[in-house]
């Protein structure tokens, strides 16, 4: 009995490790996207995240995305016509090093915090910041 039950706990650690870790950063960027694409997206690509609408800061028109974990928040600020605008993922330190490392394979690193790469229309940026409890990665066109 108690093979099958640790085999059942490993079996469940493995589930969760394929499906949230290579999701750290967003394999389809989002920025000029509508936001009913990216509610359809999300919920098609990225199950584990969850639109959360009980806390909404009415001062600003975004999307709020959380994962299951609870180490990771994505905000998706809109446009006044519900166009993504730019990206913040906050994270858990923990996520760090792997984040980091899937930032310097798939994007140009142009210094330590900061990546660029061409989304076929823009050239967008990647900026890393350190905040004391979490960090963020904010996607935007680049200026």
């Amino acid at each position: 009995m108690d093979v099958s039950k640790d085999m059942v706990r490993i079996l469940f650690i493995q589930l969760l490790i394929a499906f949230c870790l290579p999701n750290l950063v967003l394999a389809q960027d989002v920025v000029g996207m509508r936001s009913d694409s990216i509610k359809i997206l999300m919920s098609r690509t990225y199950p584990e995240y969850i639109l959360n609408t009980t806390n909404v800061n009415k001062s600003y028109n975004y999307l709020k995305y959380e994962d299951f974990l609870g180490t990771q928040t994505i905000l998706l600020f809109l446009s006044d016509s519900n166009t993504c605008r730019y990206v913040k993922r906050m994270c858990s330190y923990s996520l760090l090093d792997k984040v980091i490392d899937q930032l310097n394979t798939k994007y140009e690193q142009l210094n330590d915090t900061l990546w660029t790469f061409n989304d076929g229309e823009n050239q967008m940026t990647k900026q890393l910041e350190k905040e004391d409890w979490f960090f963020t990665v904010v996607t935007k066109i680049q200026q």
